[in-house]
């Protein structure tokens, strides 16, 4: 069985992409990262994966539309893993009909990450004995500083966050500001519960689908789930205790 050493990593948030990075780097693994579609399947040209993680709402080629684009490409045959902050069964039965080995939700735990990619190939490849799982390497001082300013970042999103449901009202109803919220909703949803706010990440998720809902026009819970996590946040930012 070949041994697992490099991975294209394709995600347009760019937080998680160095998230991720960093996780699997610290497990010995090597990391392609690639900002979208896009991007990736120009990568593949000259990269040649052992594995593929990818993220599936994206803007412009989303995962499966970008998944059937490197399988045109002799370098896209990899194992295909799918990150996606939607975790019904629903979505996870119709990602694996798609070709993906596996789905792994967000949020995800950074230290457990590549040995969770590790096992899932393992089992990919037929063997769970090949290789041979290492315990986390204690966090190196330039791994600590670049958690930190990835901590930081992310708190600035929060606030960004809450500064855009500031403008947006909960019962707008045009085509744009729906595509907005359920976008950036989506974003947070799948970054909040990794940072330490799951709370945020399930009010997020619940924004989310109320804004679907709404543009199909299947419900009208979008302004209890717009207030609920614009309250959430401002509780936040306004607590000294959360460094937001």
């Amino acid at each position: 069985m070949p041994t697992l050493k490099t991975i294209l990593h394709v995600d347009d948030e760019p937080d998680l992409r160095e998230l991720v990075a960093m996780s699997l780097e610290l497990g010995g693994l090597a990391v392609h990262s690639c900002a979208s579609g896009q991007e990736a399947i120009k990568a593949i040209q000259t990269v040649s994966p052992d594995l593929i993680i990818l993220d599936v709402m994206m803007p412009g080629l989303d995962g499966p539309a970008t998944l059937k684009a490197l399988r045109a490409e002799p370098n896209g045959q990899a194992p295909v893993i799918f990150m996606t902050a939607k975790g019904m069964q629903s979505e996870i039965t119709r990602l694996r009909q798609l070709g993906a080995v596996e789905v792994v939700a967000k949020p995800f735990d950074p230290v457990t990450l590549s040995d969770s990619i590790r096992a899932i190939w393992q089992t990919a490849a037929g063997s769970r004995s090949e290789q041979k799982t290492s315990d986390p390497e204690p966090p190196r001082d330039d791994t600590a500083a670049a958690m930190a300013a990835l901590q930081n970042r992310f708190r600035q999103r929060l606030r960004d966050m809450h500064e855009l449901l500031g403008r947006i009202e909960g019962g707008q109803r045009t085509a744009d500001s729906l595509l907005t919220l359920r976008d950036c909703a989506h974003k947070l949803a799948g970054s909040a519960g990794t940072f330490g706010y799951p709370e945020v990440s399930a009010l997020a998720s619940g924004l989310e689908r109320a804004a679907e809902e709404a543009m199909e026009g299947r419900a009208d819970s979008l302004a209890s789930a717009h207030a609920a996590l614009r309250n959430k946040l401002a509780d936040l930012i306004a607590s000294p205790n959360t460094g937001i």
